[in-house]
């Protein structure tokens, strides 16, 4: 009997301490509740209500010691989880962080000592690959990109997006000789270890920003740009007056570089929510994989800002 009087105490402690707390925290508006006026001008099962949940909390009032250290442990571990997914976060920006100033130094250092690799032969394969997304002939993409090949009996196709919802973007997909379908491509493709395997993987890589985009997607839209042609074929400025003549002006061909058995593709694109972008990425292969396409800088050439928003 003891033992329980003191459980009862000690839970109408917790309970006083609660109820204290949480007067305190709503002082500011206690002034303008009036709260006599608002219960006298209850009704009666509002009042039978009220009166029945302060009788049920007498009642339960022992379970406080068990819910109050539950919440408490509970609300430890989510605090220890989300400090835990904090640091991973923080670790992983570093490491890319790190990843993307060690690229820098040696783009710099290959740019230097080498030349680029990057022809025509190059810029015919980007205009027949755009040639052919646009018309939708997504088979081709595999007899275009002659340095990617998927195991026998798969092909690379698109699965285009649905118009529906919020947004949604296109995606490739390796289509198995049994018919099952797997969008890991990078983790099943093989590509030729050459500057022209790097260029071809670097145009897959960047496809996904060509393909067919729905709604709030579309931010994520890119119109290349392999030659200065290309800049009559950009499709649309937002309704904002731009003289295209200015994108002319720059320098727009594409560069490959190589250096330390890893290759460095730098290419421009314009985009409605940016404007003129050239932007650096390091290609490394491991084993005929794509092992990474690592952005690791991006130079605004023009800036524009179509100022629509979906």
């Amino acid at each position: 009997m003891k033992i329980f009087t003191y459980i009862y105490v000690v839970s109408w402690i917790i309970l006083l301490i609660l109820y204290i707390i949480s007067l305190f925290q709503d002082r500011k508006n206690r002034k303008e509740r009036k709260s006599l006026e608002k219960y006298l001008k209850k009704d009666k099962r509002e009042k039978y209500v009220e009166w029945g949940g302060i009788i049920m909390m007498v009642i339960f009032a022992p379970l406080v010691l068990v819910f109050v250290p539950y919440i408490l442990i509970k609300k430890a571990k989510n605090r220890k989880r989300t400090t835990k997914m904090e640091e991973e976060r923080k670790k992983k920006e570093n490491s890319v962080k790190k990843q993307k100033a060690s690229c820098m130094r040696d783009y710099s250092k290959t740019v230097k000592s080498n030349r680029n690799m990057c022809g025509e032969e190059n810029i015919i394969i980007a205009h027949s690959l755009q040639k052919t997304i646009k018309d939708k002939n997504y088979r081709n993409i595999s007899l275009i990109l002659s340095k990617v090949k998927a195991p026998s009996g798969m092909y690379l196709d698109v699965q285009e997006c649905k118009r529906e919802g919020s947004g949604a973007v296109s995606r490739l997909f390796i289509k198995n000789s049994d018919g099952t379908l797997n969008y890991d491509v990078f983790e099943i493709l093989e590509f030729e270890e050459t500057p022209m395997g790097a260029w071809q993987a670097y145009l897959l890589t960047r496809l996904r920003h060509s393909l067919p985009l729905w709604w709030h997607a579309n931010y994520d839209r890119r119109d290349y740009i392999y030659s200065k042609e290309d800049i009559a074929n950009i499709r649309h400025f937002g309704g904002r007056n731009v003289d295209k003549s200015i994108l002319y002006n720059y320098t727009l061909n594409p560069e490959i570089y190589i250096g330390n058995g890893n290759y460095y593709v730098s290419c421009c694109f314009w985009t409605e929510f940016g404007g003129l972008i050239r932007e650096y990425t390091e290609i490394r292969f491991k084993n005929n994989k794509l092992e990474s396409a690592l952005e690791f800088k991006r130079e605004t050439l023009f800036s524009y800002e179509c100022g629509i928003m979906f």
